[in-house]
């Protein structure tokens, strides 16, 4: 969420060069880090399946299903469609949005804090969502998510006023973090918590489209 604003600093001091080495070094720093410090807890795995804390799917036992026959059904489809979606969405606002609030007659330090606002919502709204999913149906607020992303998007294509620029920012940033955590739920809920966590990689291969996002965006414009 910050670092839209945090980018726009480092350029107008030391360009967009000395902005992608500051940003190579941060990522060399926390590589180092997480080197250091993560380890894989002892009997993880097996321990949360001895205790018994593998939620059953909601429609068939987690061990009736099996990943080649998960990836293959119409819900997986359907959630890693929303999911490659919800991406798509935020990689061509993060490329696009600060040139086109610019366009629409804004100044590029607004409209980076504006992308900076769809950040920080998505980020409350995603702590929310985790809650919410156990108290409301995810499958619901996947498809309330990617309500609000579309009714975002709409209110940001004709954001010429501070007031729309805003708006939109918070309704889009509401989708993304309600969509991106309910997805993972859904998954899990639907296929079990041992398939459903396998076969998010999967989903995480099909969100490499979303890299198609900005380009076609501008075809499109």
């Amino acid at each position: 969420a910050v670092g839209p604003p945090v980018v726009d600093g480092i350029v107008s001091v030391v360009g967009w060069r000395g902005n992608w080495e500051f940003m190579g070094v941060i990522a060399i720093a926390t590589g180092i880090i997480a080197f250091l410090l993560v380890r894989e807890a002892d009997g993880t795995s097996a321990a949360r399946k001895t205790a018994g804390t593998v939620r059953p799917s909601l429609n068939e036992p987690a061990e009736e299903w099996t990943q080649h026959q998960a990836v293959r059904t119409s819900q997986f489809l359907l959630i890693g469609g929303a999911m490659a979606a919800t991406m798509a969405c935020v990689t061509t606002y993060s490329s696009m949005l600060v040139p086109h609030l610019v366009m629409l007659g804004t100044n590029k330090h607004e409209a980076a804090f504006v992308l900076g606002v769809v950040g920080i919502t998505a980020t409350v709204l995603k702590a929310a969502a985790g809650r919410l999913c156990e108290v409301k149906r995810p499958t619901h607020i996947v498809a309330l998510g990617l309500v609000f992303q579309a009714v975002g998007s709409v209110i940001l294509a004709f954001a010429d006023n501070e007031p729309l620029r805003y708006g939109g920012a918070l309704v889009f940033g509401t989708g993304w973090g309600l969509a991106y955590v309910a997805g993972t739920v859904v998954l899990l809920d639907y296929f079990g918590s041992v398939t459903g966590a396998r076969i998010l990689s999967f989903v995480w291969l099909i969100t490499t489209i979303a890299a198609a996002g900005p380009i076609a965006s501008g075809m499109i414009a």
